[in-house]
């Protein structure tokens, strides 16, 4: 069965939007006028304020659960990461790679999928440390780049500029980081639970001009022959990983939002290592086969 990512991308994108907006205003209706924000936590090893209440009776009984979904995480990631490297390891280059000017960036987009997942495994080990905050965002920023770098690369028929790109990804980091470090508590940790949604539909509305095409690379070049799993496999991760995404904004802080939330990279992101294991060639990295390509035929 084939599938138009771009298509599912571009319908989905303003649909999230549009449901998390609604959501924001009965929630907005529902609270006036606002209460005061609860007295922040301190982080055990900065001891700044982070985006967590202060312990109560309540919260100090989910201590365990909280330390088995983050350890969860990092078995997770450790998993993921291991499964990549070793299967680079284990790889060999073809002494006589095909003379394709474009062959080389067909490596490009399973090495985007493995520094999403790095970054973001980076990400929960410093949230683990540090604790999850303003401190962290700056950390935590990284992973929303990489989902908009690869967002942008699906959408734009694979197409990534490396010029107008690299620029809406400073400005985006920057502004980003710019605006959590001025709101006030409660607001920054809403506001960076929000605005990685929100560059989604500007990706999805910006069509690379034809002046940008000669700065382009193609990361989803060439095709996946007889691979059976094609993109099957980001489509189920990145599903878990929305649906976990999802919990966490709507979910507020709840034991249950929490739990499908860790649950989500637990099981998303191995699935993430696997799809680029899959796409590997051991015998040959100057033909890798990209399966998601196959998709849009």
């Amino acid at each position: 069965m084939a599938f138009d990512l771009r298509k599912i991308a571009r319908f989905l994108g303003p649909f999230i939007i549009t449901i998390q907006l609604i959501v924001a205003v009965i929630l907005f209706n529902r609270v006036r006028p606002f209460p005061p924000p609860p007295k922040q936590e301190l982080s055990g090893l900065t001891n700044l304020p982070i985006w967590e209440a202060s312990p109560d009776d309540s919260i100090t009984k989910t201590a365990a659960a909280n330390l088995a979904e983050i350890i969860a995480a990092i078995i997770g990631g450790i998993a993921t990461l291991a499964c990549i490297f070793i299967k680079l390891s284990n790889g060999t280059f073809n002494p006589n790679p095909p003379t394709d000017d474009n062959i080389w960036t067909k490596y490009l987009f399973n090495t985007l999928i493995s520094v999403y997942v790095s970054v973001t495994f980076l990400a929960v080990i410093a949230g683990a440390i540090i604790s999850v905050g303003k401190l962290w965002s700056i950390i935590g920023i990284f992973h929303n780049i990489m989902e908009v770098c690869i967002v942008a690369n699906l959408l734009h028929k694979s197409n990534f500029s490396y010029v107008s790109g690299l620029i809406t990804i400073v400005i985006y980091s920057a502004t980003a980081s710019a605006i959590t470090s001025q709101l006030d508590w409660y607001w920054d940790d809403m506001f960076f639970k929000f605005q990685g949604k929100f560059i989604y539909v500007l990706c999805s509305k910006h069509k690379p001009t034809q002046a940008e095409i000669g700065e382009s690379a193609p990361l989803l070049g060439g095709s996946s022959g007889d691979n059976p799993y094609k993109g099957s496999l980001l489509i189920l991760a990145s599903t878990v990983h929305l649906i976990g995404n999802i919990s966490n904004v709507v979910g507020n802080n709840s034991n249950v939002s929490s739990i499908i939330f860790f649950g989500s990279y637990f099981f998303a992101f191995p699935l993430y290592a696997f799809y680029v294991h899959k796409a590997q060639k051991n015998h040959n990295f100057g033909t890798v086969l990209i399966g998601i390509s196959e998709m849009k035929k």
